[in-house]
C-alpha cells in the first residue's frame, strides 16, 4: 500500500499501481489560487483533495482535477471557505473516472458562488457520483453554480446534484447513457406506493431562485431501459426542470413548490414509463409527453404541510400528451384558475381528473375558474379493440370541462373512479363533450349539497356512418355499469343541450333535486336518424326522461321514427317534434308522457307512419296531465292510411287540449 499526503499551493501527483498495491493520496491546500492535479492508474485507488480559502474574485479561484483509470476507485474533492459567512467564489472541481465501481464526490460549500463541478464516469457500470453546492452552515447564498455528471454505462447509483439554501441561477445537468441507472433511496410515490430504490436526483431547494435542472437518460440512437430520475425544486421561484428518457420501463418524479416554475418531461418508449409530478404554487407550467404503450402520468396539486407549507395553487398550466395504447393520465388538484390540457391518441387510454379547490383547505374547498380540456383520439380501428375512457370530479364554481373523443367505444364518465361518472358540484360550471364515432357512452351527474345553479352541459354524439351508431347518453345497458348515474342534473336554471346523429342512439336523463325538485332548467334534445330514443330505459330506476320541480322545459326534436318517454312534475313544458316515421311498429313515432302537479304545457308534433301519444305504461295507457291549468297541443299527420293514436287524460280544472289528426 502506498499513501501520500501533500500540502501546498500547486500540486501534481501521478501514481501507478504495481504488484496489486492500493494507492491513497490526500492533498490539502489553504489560501487562494491553488491548483491540484491527481492522476491514478490501477484498482481501488483513493484520492482526497481539500482546498480551503477565501476566493472572492475569478482570479482567486481554486482548481482541482482528479483522473482515475480502471475500477473500484474513490475520489473526494472539497472546496470551501475557512469559515461560514464568506463567499466561496469561482472554483473548479473535476473528476474523470473510467471503468466500473468508481465513486466520485464533489463538495463546494460555505456560500458556493459561480463554482463549477464536473464528474465524468465512462466505459463502466455501477458507479456513484455526488455533487453538493450549497450555502451550508449559514454561509453566503450560492449563486450561479454549475454542476454536471456524465455516466456512460449501466447500473449507476447514488447519482445526485444538490444545490440549495437560497441558491440562485444554478444549473444542474445529469446525462446517463446506460440501463438501470438510479439512486439507492427508498420512499413512496405520490400515490403512496413504495418505490424501488432506483433514482437519479437533482435537488435545488430552500428559497432557491431561477435554477435549471436537466436529466437526460438515453438517446434516440441508443435507447435505455429501467432508469429513474427525480427532480426537486422546493420553495423555488422561476425554476426550470427538464427530464428526457428514451426507451421503456423508466420512472420520473418531479416536485416543485413555489411560483413561476416550469417543468418538461419527455418519455419515448414501448411500455411501462411512469411520470409523477407535483406542483404547488402559482403560475407554474408543466408539460408532460409520453410516446408508446402502457405509460402513466400522475399530477398532484394538493396542500403542503410541515416546514414547506404552500398556501395556494392559482393560475397553473398543465399539458399532458400521450401517444400509443393503454396509457393513463391522472390529475388530482386543489386549485383555482388552472389550465389543464390532456391529449391521448390510440386505444385503451384512460384519463381522470379531480378538482376540489385551493391548497389552503385540507378538506378540499371549492375550486373556481379552472379550465380542463381532454382530447382522446382512437386512431386504431381494429376489430375487438376497446375505446378510450374519461371520468372525473369538479367541486366549485365557474369551471369549464371540454372533452373530445373520436373513434369507437369511447366512454365519458365511467364508474371506475366514481359511480357518478363525471361529477360536477357547484354553480356556473360548463361541460362540453363531443364524441365522434360509434358505440360511445356519456354518463354525468351535476349534483351537490347546496344550489348547483346556472350550470351548462352540451353533449354532441355524431357518427361518420348513419347505420348502427349506437351512441348513448345516460344509458346503462352494460353489466359493468349498473351503478352509474346516467345523466342527472340537480339545482336551478341549468341548461342542457344534447345532440345525436345516426341510428339506434338513446338518451336518458333526470332533472331534479330530491323531493323538492329543481326549477327553471332547460333541456334541448335533437336526434337525427332512425330508431333513436329519449327516455326509454336505463338510468337509476329506469328513469327515462324524469323531471321534478317547477318551470322546467324539455324540447325534443327527432327525425326518423323515434321514441320519447317523459315524466314531469310541476309547471313544466314539454315540446316534442317527430318526423318521418315509416312503419306502425319498430320505427313509428311514439311519445309516452306523464305531467303532474298542474300548469304543465305539452306541445307534440308527429309526422309519419304510426304516430302514437300514450302513457308511460305503453299500449292501452293514457298520457296524463294532472293538477289543473294544463295545456296540451298535439298534431299528428300520417303519410298513408295508417291511423294515428292519441290517448291523453287531463285532471283538475282549467285544462285545455287541442288535438289534430290527419291522413292523406
Amino acid at each position: 500500500m502506498r499513501k501520500i499526503i501533500l500540502t501546498g499551493s500547486t500540486l501534481l501527483l501521478m501514481a501507478a499501481a504495481a504488484h496489486a498495491q492500493t494507492n491513497t493520496s490526500t492533498l490539502n491546500q489553504q489560501g487562494t489560487r491553488n491548483d491540484a492535479n491527481v492522476q491514478q492508474t490501477g484498482t481501488a485507488q483513493k484520492s482526497t483533495v481539500t482546498q480551503s480559502g477565501v476566493s472572492t474574485a475569478p482570479n482567486e479561484k481554486q482548481r482541482a482535477v482528479v483522473r482515475q483509470i480502471t475500477s473500484g476507485n474513490e475520489s473526494t474533492i472539497t472546496q470551501q471557505t475557512g469559515s461560514s459567512g464568506v463567499a466561496n467564489y469561482s472554483n473548479l472541481a473535476e473528476t474523470d473516472q473510467k471503468s466500473t465501481g468508481n465513486k466520485a464526490t464533489v463538495n463546494q460549500l460555505n456560500g458556493s458562488f459561480s463554482n463549477e463541478a464536473k464528474i465524468t464516469q465512462q466505459t463502466g457500470s455501477g458507479n456513484e457520483a455526488v455533487i453538493s453546492q450549497n450555502q451550508n452552515s449559514g454561509g453566503v447564498a450560492g449563486d450561479g453554480n454549475k454542476a454536471s455528471v456524465l455516466q456512460d454505462g449501466a447500473g449507476n447509483k447514488n447519482t445526485s446534484i444538490i444545490q440549495g439554501n437560497t441558491a440562485k441561477k444554478n444549473v444542474a445537468d445529469i446525462k446517463q447513457y446506460g440501463n438501470a441507472n438510479g439512486t439507492e433511496q427508498n420512499g413512496q410515490n405520490l400515490q403512496g406506493e413504495v418505490l424501488e430504490p432506483q433514482q437519479t436526483l437533482i435537488e435545488q431547494a430552500n428559497n432557491s431562485t431561477s435554477n435549471r435542472a436537466t436529466i437526460e437518460q438515453g438517446t434516440s440512437s441508443a435507447p435505455v431501459t429501467k432508469n429513474s430520475a427525480t427532480v426537486r425544486q422546493l420553495q423555488s421561484t422561476n425554476g426550470e426542470a427538464t427530464v428526457r428518457q428514451l426507451s421503456s420501463d423508466n420512472y420520473v418524479n418531479v416536485r416543485q413548490t413555489g411560483d413561476l416554475n416550469r417543468s418538461s418531461v419527455t418519455q419515448q418508449g414501448s411500455t411501462n414509463n411512469s411520470v409523477e409530478s407535483q406542483a404547488l404554487g402559482n403560475r407554474n407550467v408543466e408539460t408532460l409527453t409520453q410516446t408508446g404503450a402502457n405509460n402513466q402520468i400522475y399530477i398532484r396539486m394538493q396542500p403542503q404541510n410541515g416546514p414547506l407549507v404552500q398556501a395556494v395553487n392559482d393560475d397553473n398550466t398543465i399539458n399532458m400528451t400521450q401517444n400509443g395504447t393503454g396509457n393513463r393520465s391522472v390529475a388530482d388538484l386543489r386549485s383555482s384558475q388552472a389550465d389543464i390540457t390532456v391529449s391521448q391518441k390510440g386505444i385503451d387510454n384512460y384519463s381522470r381528473y379531480q378538482v376540489r379547490g385551493d391548497a389552503n383547505s385540507t378538506t378540499g374547498g371549492v375550486g373556481v375558474n379552472n379550465d380542463i380540456s381532454v382530447m382522446q383520439d382512437r386512431t386504431i380501428t381494429s376489430s375487438g379493440s376497446s375505446g378510450n375512457y374519461f371520468n372525473g370530479e369538479v367541486q366549485g364554481d365557474n369551471n369549464m370541462t371540454t372533452v373530445s373523443q373520436t373513434g369507437e367505444g369511447n366512454r365519458f364518465g365511467t364508474n371506475n373512479f366514481t359511480v357518478q361518472g363525471l361529477l360536477v358540484d357547484g354553480d356556473g360550471n360548463t361541460v362540453m363533450a363531443t364524441q365522434n364515432g360509434r358505440k360511445n357512452v356519456t354518463n354525468m351527474q351535476i349534483f351537490g349539497t347546496t344550489s348547483n345553479d346556472g350550470n351548462q352541459v352540451t353533449i354532441s354524439q355524431t357518427s361518420p356512418t348513419a347505420a348502427n351508431s349506437g351512441n348513448r347518453i345516460g344509458t346503462l345497458n352494460d353489466a359493468d355499469e349498473t351503478d352509474e348515474r346516467g345523466l342527472e342534473i340537480s339545482g336551478n336554471n341549468n341548461i342542457v343541450g344534447l345532440t345525436q346523429n345516426g341510428t339506434g342512439n338513446s338518451i336518458n336523463m333526470s332533472i331534479g333535486n330530491g323531493t323538492t325538485g329543481a326549477n327553471g332548467n332547460r333541456a334541448t334534445i335533437e336526434q337525427t336518424g332512425n330508431n333513436n330514443k329519449v327516455g326509454t330505459g336505463g338510468g337509476v330506476g329506469n328513469r327515462g326522461l324524469f323531471v321534478t320541480g317547477n318551470a322546467n322545459m324539455a324540447d325534443i326534436k327527432q327525425d326518423g321514427g323515434d321514441d320519447t318517454q317523459a315524466k314531469q312534475n310541476g309547471d313544466d313544458k314539454l315540446t316534442v317534434r317527430q318526423q318521418n316515421g315509416t312503419t306502425n311498429t319498430a320505427e313509428s313515432n311514439l311519445v309516452k308522457m306523464d305531467q303532474g302537479s298542474g300548469a304543465n304545457t305539452a306541445m307534440i308534433t308527429q309526422n309519419g307512419e304510426g304516430n302514437k301519444v300514450q302513457g308511460l305504461g305503453g299500449n292501452g295507457t293514457f298520457g296524463t296531465q294532472n293538477g289543473g291549468n294544463n295545456d296540451a297541443t298535439i298534431t299528428q299527420t300520417g303519410l298513408s292510411s295508417q291511423g294515428n293514436i292519441m290517448s291523453l287524460n287531463q285532471t283538475g280544472m282549467g285544462n285545455v287540449i287541442m288535438s289534430t289528426q290527419s291522413n292523406p
